[in-house]
């Protein structure tokens, strides 16, 4: 089977404003968030993947095969003028071929198992399977889960010019051709990181995922709490997990780090700086004395002494997929 991960992220909030970092390239807590679902389709036995990011494709490339761990085999779909999930599959029609290919969001935390999903695609026959989770506040309710089956004859259905979203504009054409469109209910994890908040959240469970497995070339000082042996960490410093310090960071002293915590490669948090659910990205700067809490700094940022600092929450609009699977599947469906 073959991958599409949809990368792009013209959505309010998936970008830090004026860095045009997209939240695929964003620390989790070290690597990008994008290669965690790189790995987890290895792990399910995916053979090929394509990597589509609406004008970000050359950023996205450019770090992933320079890292510690170069993914070098992954195919790369050029977007310049953004074309949308949907239009970003039909200009990969040629490279899909004809098998059945999984379309899955790039920010993202994946553990299910995509075999008995595909197992009940091919039984169905269904000419697209929608993936989705039971929503956190009541388990008998589902909502999607960015992860889509997908027969590739349904791409003519898809206009080979413009921007096309696949939830609003695909899946209605398909549905309205009369193909059948199949919810599934994973079986497993899949959490979506669409705003500051749930890459938070995310960050933090990656971290404790962590404990008692230290990576190489990292301490943990405490549970949850790993420290590059690079890094400089003043005695005084307060670290409670789930904290992660990069090498060549430093942290000042009497400086409080309430997890979840990131302080990325060579970032400097200054003395008596209190961070609570804060990622401070490579080479950003907190000054001394500074309060930040629930805020992602970008690469070489800048927080000085201030009041404290807050992220904007961006939600997420579930929009028409949400009342499609309401009536595709007879579990009922959060929107």
């Amino acid at each position: 089977m073959k991958a599409v991960v949809l990368a792009g992220g013209v959505r309010s909030g998936m970008e830090i404003p004026g860095t045009g970092l997209p939240r695929a390239l964003w620390p989790f807590p070290t690597e990008p968030l994008i290669t965690t679902v790189l790995e987890f389709l290895k792990k399910q036995g995916v053979s090929e993947i394509a990597i589509c990011a609406n004008g970000k494709t050359k950023m996205i490339a450019a770090q992933l095969s320079a890292g510690p761990k170069p993914w070098l085999d992954i195919h790369y779909s050029e977007d310049p003028l953004p074309r949308g999930p949907a239009g970003c599959l039909r200009d990969l029609k040629e490279w899909l071929g004809e098998e059945t290919f999984v379309a899955i969001q790039a920010t993202a935390h994946y553990d299910f198992d995509l075999a008995a999903m595909a197992e009940e695609h091919r039984a169905t026959g269904a000419a697209i399977t929608v993936g989705a989770k039971a929503c956190s506040d009541d388990a008998g309710r589902l909502e999607p889960a960015g992860v889509y089956l997908v027969q590739p004859e349904t791409l003519e259905l898809v206009q080979a010019v413009g921007y096309q979203d696949f939830k609003e504009q695909f899946l209605p054409k398909v549905i309205a051709a009369g193909r059948h469109v199949q919810c599934h209910r994973l079986r497993g994890e899949a959490f979506l990181i669409h705003s500051p908040a749930q890459y938070l959240t995310a960050v933090s469970d990656a971290i404790l995922r962590r404990t008692g497995h230290a990576p190489a070339n990292y301490v943990e000082r405490s549970a949850g709490v790993f420290v590059h042996e690079t890094a400089k960490v003043a005695d005084s410093a307060i670290l409670t997990g789930p904290v992660w310090i990069d090498a060549g960071a430093v942290v000042g002293e009497r400086a409080v780090l309430s997890g979840p915590v990131v302080v990325g490669a060579g970032a400097q948090v200054g003395a008596g700086a209190l961070l609570h659910r804060t990622v401070a990205m490579r080479d950003s700067s907190i000054g001394a004395g500074s309060e930040v809490f629930s805020m992602v700094l970008a690469p070489n940022g800048v927080r000085q002494v201030g009041r404290p600092a807050m992220s904007r929450v961006v939600g997420v609009r579930k929009g028409i997929l949400s009342r499609m699977l309401r009536r595709l599947s007879p579990a009922r469906v959060a929107y």
